[in-house]
């Protein structure tokens, strides 16, 4: 049974870790993906690159980024301000998990 942290949470939608199998699960939008810790970070590094690298040229609500979800039979397909707000959820896991990881090493809080 599966035994949720959660990393991250806003409007938008949420990341969270099962502490008895590892996955990760985001929540954004109208999609939900489960994803082994390797995908997930393979995701968060290309959503950092998508937007870096993408421009809206002044169409910031259409929807035509198209993200790796690392399902053969899906992606996910952004506009260019929810590839924004995605981002800004995806560090917020990250930085929540790297912290939480640290302090489990430094033995000031339990896992």
């Amino acid at each position: 049974m599966c035994d949720y942290k959660i990393l991250a949470h806003s409007q938008d939608g949420y990341v969270i870790l099962c502490n008895s199998c590892g996955h990760y699960q985001l929540a954004y939008g109208t999609t939900a993906v489960t994803f082994e810790q390797e995908d997930f970070l393979n995701f968060c590094g290309e959503a950092a690159k998508l937007k870096t690298g993408t421009d809206c040229n002044g169409f910031e609500k259409q929807k035509r980024i198209s993200l790796n979800i690392h399902s053969k039979c899906s992606m996910m397909i952004l506009s260019y301000s929810e590839l924004i707000t995605l981002n800004d959820l995806l560090n917020e896991a990250l930085f929540t998990f790297e912290m939480e990881t640290m302090l489990e090493e430094l033995k000031l809080i339990r896992g």
